[in-house]
């Protein structure tokens, strides 16, 4: 998975990082708002049971859920970065770099008529 992720971070450059870096910033803001909503039941009772009870329970039980989840955030990261690149660029970075460095097709020969 990790050659996955280099090879994603290769074609797609900064902006691989920039949506992976958005993603775990939502991922995390959503678990985070579920447990200060109370839906504590939507979690394993394994990684709540080793909370605190102090003000900092919620963000340790949020940072813990979202660890917990990091491969299965991985996965879809490795499905999604293409899409949204293609759908927001167009074209990988990388891609519009060779295609802009390359020289261009020579002209196909003209014939004389004569």
């Amino acid at each position: 998975m990790k050659a996955k992720l280099q090879n994603l971070v290769e074609t797609y450059g900064r902006r691989a990082v920039y949506l992976y870096v958005g993603l775990c910033l939502v991922n995390f803001g959503i678990v985070f708002a579920l447990l200060r909503a109370g839906m504590q039941d939507l979690f394993p009772a394994s990684i709540l049971a080793y909370l605190p009870a102090h003000s900092g329970a919620t963000l340790i039980g949020a940072y813990a859920i979202y660890k917990a989840m990091q491969i299965p955030r991985i996965a879809f990261a490795l499905v999604i970065i293409p899409v949204v690149a293609r759908w927001i660029w167009r074209a990988p970075p990388a891609v519009a770099e060779r295609a802009a460095e390359a020289p261009p097709a020579p002209a196909p020969p003209v014939e004389s008529a004569g």
